[in-house]
């Protein structure tokens, strides 16, 4: 294929199909490898375990959550978030943050 003598047209539409396929494979590779995964982590068991090789705590409730980010929460507990941080710093108090 001659790409040089293709009308511009045809050169976008040929990038838009080339685009598409690449997410679309990009996605199915993903699905594949997030599978082979999960099979891992049952076989080995490791899906209990933390970085350093014990076992998972239980998950605490968020007791407290960025205005800005929804998705930012803290439970309260280990080292306060950078965002909670930088919010205090400005003068505003923790209760301010608290979920319900």
């Amino acid at each position: 294929m001659m790409l040089e003598k293709m009308p511009t047209g045809e050169l976008e539409s040929l990038r838009a199909e080339v685009e598409a396929m690449i997410a679309t494979k990009v996605a199915e590779r993903r699905e594949e490898l997030q599978s082979q995964l999960s099979k891992l982590l049952e076989i080995n068991g490791s899906g209990n375990r933390n970085r350093r090789g014990h076992a998972k705590t239980r998950m605490v409730a968020a007791k407290y959550r960025n205005p800005k980010n929804a998705d930012e929460v803290w439970s309260g507990r280990g080292r306060i978030p950078l965002w909670l941080g930088a919010q205090i710093k400005a003068g505003k108090d923790r209760e301010d943050f608290l979920i319900g």
